[in-house]
């Protein structure tokens, strides 16, 4: 059972350092240091994609214009894009806000 924890940025790089240097998978490397899969996942993703500052929690939420998340789902709809190079291009953090975005788009809200 896994409880709620907030990791600061020097945890998070020290679990990643030691994950990448250990022999064990990534879920049996997570269970064995009490932190979420789906956590360490989003934290690779995060620091292969912006580097250091992947893993620091912003102060505050990002603002993104209109244009960049029209430009972004269209993209996304295309098909002709990964979800990571789209999430990498726009610098959007995160595969959920995008999917919100789709879903506005689609119910004609964005």
């Amino acid at each position: 059972m896994f409880c709620i924890v907030s990791y600061s940025t020097i945890e998070k790089l020290k679990l990643l350092h030691d994950y990448q240097k250990s022999d064990y998978g990534l879920t049996v490397y997570s269970d064995y240091h009490g932190v979420r899969p789906a956590n360490m996942s989003k934290w690779i993703k995060q620091f292969l994609l912006a580097g250091l500052a992947g893993l620091i929690r912003p102060k505050h939420n990002q603002k993104y214009s209109l244009e960049t998340k029209l430009t972004a789902v269209k993209a996304y709809l295309s098909g002709k894009y990964t979800n990571q190079a789209i999430l990498q291009q726009y610098q959007i953090r995160n595969i959920s806000q995008l999917h919100q975005w789709v879903i506005s788009y689609n119910n004609d809200k964005l």
